[in-house]
């Protein structure tokens, strides 16, 4: 998965048990500024574990996906996330192998670890999608990524945009999540893949924040 990129009050509830969770790897090639001139910029392997969810506000309710963690192997984001743009960032280590027909990626850090191999197939199923393009439909609305920030009060979001959507559906050779494995028998289990590559891609601040619920005794 190859990405390019550049650089209300209310409250998200996880869609419906049967949406989709996922972790989700990008390779940023050409990560920078809008107005940074194309040969500037930055790269590095990311990974977000995105869990579908829906909110509600007076415009009505809207999809997008709750993002837990976030890793990465530079410590640019690492030392820029939920700074200068949303989401925080841990440091990791990445080992990728990846060919026309498939890929072979495994991320470690001291607290989390994801492991995939997956071949790009004709032979795509899903229990939740009747065909690889509902999946992408489904992803496709759920631009919207949510980030708790530094203080653990507030959900930054940041905004996907694309004018090169495109999803192929792939086969899981094996897939790991140290992340879903630790949730309790039945809370996570593997249903499809779809691998998004060389697809330029611009990330926007979403203005608004949402308000994360305190305790009283907490607040």
């Amino acid at each position: 998965m190859s990405h390019r990129a550049i650089l209300q009050p209310c409250t998200t509830e996880p869609a419906t048990s049967s949406r989709p969770s996922a972790p989700s790897r990008s390779c940023l090639g050409d990560f920078r500024p809008a107005w940074f001139r194309p040969e500037l910029g930055w790269g590095g392997e990311n990974i977000a574990h995105r869990i579908a969810v829906e909110w509600d506000d007076e415009t009505g309710t809207h999809s997008g996906v709750y993002i837990p963690y976030r890793h990465s192997d530079s410590w640019l984001p690492v030392a820029a996330g939920a700074r200068v743009f949303p989401g925080i960032h841990h440091h990791c280590r990445f080992d990728v192998i990846e060919t026309d027909d498939s890929f072979r990626v495994a991320m470690t850090s001291p607290t989390a670890s994801v492991s995939a191999h997956v071949a790009i197939a004709a032979e795509w199923s899903s229990t939740l999608f009747p065909t690889v393009d509902d999946a992408s439909r489904f992803f496709e609305l759920g631009a919207v990524g949510w980030s708790p920030d530094r203080k653990g009060r507030r959900l930054d979001g940041l905004r996907l945009a694309t004018d090169a959507w495109k999803v192929d559906g792939a086969r899981a050779v094996e897939v790991r999540s140290s992340f879903f494995d630790s949730l309790p028998a039945g809370s996570a289990r593997l249903d499809c893949v779809l691998v998004m590559r060389r697809v330029p891609i611009v990330w926007s601040v979403v203005p608004d924040r949402i308000v994360r619920a305190v305790p009283a005794a907490a607040a």
